[in-house]
Order: structure tokens, then C-alpha cells, then sequence
């Protein structure tokens, strides 16, 4: 099986639709936990919107990788 690739063109989508009032001093943390672990991190980083929403979605492209080809199963949300 081949590596899995998250759909660039959704994460944008989805991203100009979330940050579209979002003042360029914000800051965005992009989180991902282990499925069914008690508060086990996958990965947790953050960034700055005065980057650009092109290096956030970058970032985000980058970790749904990541998260999509990891051994154990991993959300990007919680409850």
C-alpha cells in the first residue's frame, strides 16, 4: 500500500472558509491525538496567521500526512 495523501484542495477550502475574519495576529494550533488513548499526543504545533494562510495550510497538509501513514490510528479532534 502506498502512502496516503491528504486532498490539498479541501484543507484550503475549509481553511478560507475558518479563517476568512481571522486577524493576522492570531495564532493556530494544529493538534492530533491517538484514537482511543487517554490524552496521548500525536502531535501538537502552532503557528502564527501573519505567515500567511499558505504556510498554514502547509502545516496542516503536512500533519494530516503524517497522521493519515501512522502506525496507530489518529483524529485531529477530540470530544
Amino acid at each position: 500500500m502506498g502512502t496516503l495523501e491528504p486532498d490539498r484542495n479541501q484543507i484550503e477550502t475549509f481553511g478560507e472558509a475558518l479563517f476568512r475574519y481571522a486577524s493576522p495576529t492570531s495564532f493556530v494550533s494544529v493538534r492530533s491525538f491517538l484514537d482511543g488513548a487517554k490524552n496521548e499526543v500525536f502531535s501538537i504545533k502552532a503557528i502564527s496567521l501573519n505567515q500567511g494562510l499558505e504556510k498554514l495550510f502547509d502545516l496542516v497538509e503536512d500533519e494530516a500526512r503524517r497522521a493519515a501513514n501512522a502506525a496507530k490510528k489518529v483524529v485531529s479532534a477530540r470530544r
